[in-house]
């Protein structure tokens, strides 16, 4: 399909249609729905929620995933009676070459850390706790880990602007944020790792000719007649 990863993320059923205005949308959705039913598949409208814009007098909810290729958020609100939960923003990025060799953990918090810094106008100081939800177990104990590396302590101080909790939940269970941390895994990645420094810039050991003739002078000529016998010791 010529329309995925242009403004269409799909994985499993999941389907995310994004657009810069209104517009556009109602052109890309209308293309997208086209599609879908020239190979007779249907939507229900009822399980196809639009943005909504953010309320910051109810509480938030953040999904986030972590891929071997990049990190995917989703920001939602409960709205209506009953209770809906819309979407307010998502989010995904890719990974650079050094994010690439985290661990599964660290590529984890990094997807909680990289969501919180994209919608920190929206979740300091918020009226309410906001709950992440996570397919890491292990980061259920974030708050509460003794020991922390150099990156993850930094993270953690950045954590204290925030009033949230982290939940887990399984990845079968995490679709939004999980088909937006895959949305790189079709482009290809370098085998091996981009040098740095340019050649240009990279400095060998310097050697310094002087030197090297007093060493040899020192080594091969004979003493002069005034200085003192060479000891064999």
């Amino acid at each position: 399909m010529d329309v995925l990863n242009k403004y269409v993320i799909a994985y499993i059923n999941d389907i995310l249609i994004y657009s810069s205005s209104m517009t556009e949308h109602i052109q890309h959705v209308h293309t997208m729905l086209t599609h879908l039913l020239s190979h007779h598949l249907y939507v229900k409208a009822e399980k196809s929620p639009i943005l909504r814009h953010p309320d910051p007098n109810l509480p938030f909810l953040v999904e986030v995933d972590a891929s071997s290729c990049g990190v995917g958020a989703a920001l939602s609100q409960k709205h209506g009676s009953p209770s809906k939960l819309h979407p307010c923003a998502f989010y995904s990025h890719k990974l650079t070459p050094a994010e690439r060799s985290y661990d599964v953990g660290n590529r984890e918090l990094l997807s909680i850390k990289a969501a919180l810094e994209e919608w920190r106008h929206w979740l300091e100081e918020t009226h309410h706790p906001f709950l992440v939800l996570t397919d890491h177990r292990n980061l259920e104990c974030l708050r509460n880990a003794k020991c922390l590396n150099a990156r993850q302590a930094r993270w953690a101080l950045f954590f204290t602007r925030f009033h949230f909790s982290v939940m887990y939940r399984p990845g079968s269970k995490n679709g939004k944020a999980d088909a937006l941390s895959r949305k790189y895994e079709t482009k290809s990645f370098p085998s091996t790792p981009e040098p740095i420094l340019p050649f240009t810039a990279i400095l060998g050991p310097v050697r310094w000719e002087l030197m090297e003739e007093i060493q040899r002078a020192h080594t091969d000529e004979p003493p002069p007649s005034s200085c003192p016998p060479r000891s064999n010791a």
